[in-house]
Parts: structure tokens; C-alpha cells; sequence
């Protein structure tokens, strides 16, 4: 995302909207993603709206490289 952008609840939104569409489907029961090392913000946002980071799932690209891995459970009855 551009500087421009930043701080602009934009990422959240989006992070928001992919929440709703995964719980108006039927049969998702988690979210994954990856993100890098340096994207703080993101990892910011992604813990405050409840995705939990699962170290086992990282994946490392190259030895300078390793994407962090996270998830949001969906809550199902």
C-alpha cells in the first residue's frame, strides 16, 4: 500500500470485508495469510482483529526471507 494511503483504515477494510465474505460462506471455517517480517502495520491490524499467529505455517522463501503466517478461526455453530 502506498505511503498515501497509510493511516487511512484502508487495510482494515479490506481485512474487514474478507471477514464477511468468508463468514457468508458456507464451509469456510479459518482465514490464512502470509506477511513479511517489516510489514509492522499489517501485523498490527491483523492481531487487533482477532487473527492469531501459527509459527508452523510460516514459509520460508530464501535465507533472507520468511513469510509469518496467521489466522482468524471463523466462529461457526
Amino acid at each position: 500500500m502506498s505511503s498515501e494511503a497509510q493511516g487511512r483504515g484502508i487495510g482494515k477494510k479490506l481485512v474487514s470485508h474478507c471477514l464477511d465474505l468468508a463468514n457468508e460462506t458456507p464451509g469456510i471455517e479459518a482465514l490464512f495469510l502470509h506477511t513479511t517480517p517489516f510489514m509492522l502495520i499489517a501485523q498490527r491490524i491483523y492481531a487487533s482483529m482477532g487473527f492469531e499467529r501459527i509459527t508452523d505455517r510460516d514459509l520460508k522463501i530464501n535465507d533472507d526471507l520468511t513469510l509469518l503466517a496467521y489466522i482468524y478461526k471463523l466462529a461457526r455453530s
